[in-house]
């Protein structure tokens, strides 16, 4: 909850756009936090199974906006140590020659729909069933034909009962950005772009895990058109430090790329992180405090030509802006300055000094999104005591979103770590995928395995996801056209299970090689695996 007086931003109108921002200032006068009214879930969900405590509601938001005497996000849970006012996504579109954006935070331009079961915010049952991600539920030997949204959407005369439950603690609600907003006003004239966004977040509690929520924005075109030059972003307004003192003049902000290890048990390699993160200025008002708040951009579709999404996935803006106290007002003040600062390629970075901050990381441009049509982005939001410690929970929130092949589904299964997916009770009657692949315990993972690369092609560094049955001396090693051996990525003993390795498009000899296509070759003692991969220059 803020205390003290809080300088009121000008607004902003872009196209449209989703990007998560985060915003330590009001934008309008004409915008206070939401109350409970007509149209909100408010002030009845929090993440609270891990130790990082976050307010969610069915409008988009992230964070407690300044209502009421919970959380916001919290962290470690009870520490009375808050890092985010408010969070959430802006979306932003070209509609006929204009940039539109439609935000969760300032403008609330999100809405469910009152006469409809979506209305509401739904927990899952996580790990159990019917949440059992990636099961047959109700034995119709379809999987997840179901989302967690109060509808029966498989016509089956059963109401999410297959929908895949992720984590321990899952919440999905449904919200459109073409209803009526009533009140509060928005910020300026609301353009509807005509998009549905079905969010969920997910918790985990065990210790190794237990200090991120994932966000996934499941995005919809409703508006009877195609869209293009979609970009999707995390507005974040963070701040950090003692909660019940005036703690959000004093951040400072920054952005890192970079790759770290993750915290889990077990054996997992080090992982990309993008993040924008925020912490407490030494010296303030509300005391110092060694916590910081990250907000991780983890993946978003993307195209191997790179006409209707990015090839790989990449922030394609990152900027922190914010102000002194009693500064003037620095936020973007209409939806064509909102697009640019999700649209315009770059990192965006203001000098640090004590101030009150908000960030946005953004995705994109997504083209040739058809009415109808739905796409995927996911973010984390991440705590941690000094920034190794933010790296290492950032690496695990990216790898347990990274999750692993499944090779019966024939795709990656996001937000999951596969022994989490290893069934520990009787699964006889509906018969379980996992089991089906030869996979009856942790210590059994059938085949050698190589998953597909990614991105494929590339231009810097390509990813490669493999397991192996058990402990077994492993070459990875990249051929090219002609046969001769190019770069040995793996050569080593490796334990059971899943690994990962990447290649960074360099030869033995340290030197980049020639743009084309090479073939990834994956050696046991008893078998061989390869793989096409090509190189963009």
């Amino acid at each position: 909850m803020r205390l003290g007086t809080r300088v009121v931003f000008a607004s902003v109108t872009a196209t449209v756009v989703v990007a998560l921002i985060v915003a330590p200032a009001i934008f309008a006068s004409s915008m206070t936090a939401p109350s409970p009214s007509r149209d909100i879930d408010w002030y009845e969900w929090w993440h609270d199974d891990g130790e990082l405590v976050l307010h969610v509601c069915n409008i988009g938001l992230l964070g407690t906006f300044g209502a009421g005497d919970g959380p916001s996000a919290e962290w470690p849970k009870a520490s009375g140590y808050e890092h985010l006012y408010v969070a959430g996504p802006w979306i932003g579109a070209k509609v006929n020659g204009d940039s539109l954006v439609t935000t969760a935070a300032y403008a609330m331009e999100f809405r469910p729909k009152l006469d409809d079961p979506i209305f509401h915010v739904y927990a899952g049952t996580g790990y159990a069933p019917p949440g059992f991600r990636f099961h047959n539920d109700d034995g119709d030997s379809l999987i997840d034909e179901e989302r967690l949204d109060g509808i029966d959407n498989d016509g089956d005369g059963l109401i999410d009962e297959d929908y895949g439950g992720i984590s321990r603690q899952m919440y999905a609600r449904t919200y459109f950005d073409t209803v009526d907003l009533g009140d509060p006003p928005p910020i300026e004239a609301h353009i509807p772009i005509g998009i549905e966004v079905h969010e969920e977040t997910f918790a985990w509690g065990e210790d190794d895990r237990d200090d991120f929520v994932g966000v996934r924005y499941h995005i919809t075109n409703i508006s009877g058109a195609p869209l293009d030059d979609v970009f999707v972003g995390l507005l974040a307004d963070p701040d950090v430090g003692n909660g019940t003192a005036m703690n959000w003049a004093d951040d400072a902000t920054g952005y890192i790329d970079t790759v770290a290890a993750p915290g889990l048990e077990g054996h997992y390699p080090p992982v990309r992180i993008t993040m924008v993160y925020a912490w407490d200025f030494p010296g303030g008002d509300d005391g110092d405090w060694d916590g910081l708040v990250g907000f991780v951009l983890l993946g978003h579709p993307i195209d191997a030509a790179g006409v209707n999404a990015p090839i790989s996935v990449e922030p394609r803006a990152v900027r922190t802006w914010g102000q002194a106290a009693g500064g003037p007002p620095a936020d973007p003040a209409s939806d064509a300055e909102r697009y640019v600062y999700l649209s315009e390629p770059g990192i965006y970075l203001e000098d640090v000094e004590p101030k009150d901050w908000r960030t946005t990381i953004s995705a994109g441009p997504f083209s040739n999104v058809q009415d109808g049509e739905t796409f995927v982005v996911d973010f984390a939001v991440v705590c941690g005591a000094g920034m190794d410690e933010l790296l290492e929970h950032a690496a695990t929130a990216a790898t347990i979103y990274k999750g692993y092949y499944h090779k019966k589904l024939g795709r990656q299964v996001r937000w999951a770590l596969i022994n989490d997916y290893i069934p520990t009770w009787n699964q006889s009657a509906t018969g379980s995928l996992l089991a089906a692949e030869g996979r009856s315990g942790a210590d059994s993972y059938g085949a050698v395995y190589l998953a597909p690369p990614a991105p494929n092609p590339f231009r810097n560094t390509c990813h490669f996801g493999f397991s192996i049955p058990t402990q077994a001396h492993v070459e990875l090693a990249v051929y090219d056209a002609g046969g001769r051996k190019v770069a040995t990525i793996v050569d080593a003993v490796l334990s059971l299970g899943m690994h990962e390795a990447q290649w960074n498009g360099r030869g033995i000899g340290n030197e980049e090689v020639a743009a084309g296509v090479y073939f990834i070759r994956l050696n046991t003692a008893d078998t061989e695996i390869s793989s096409k991969i090509v190189i963009l220059r």
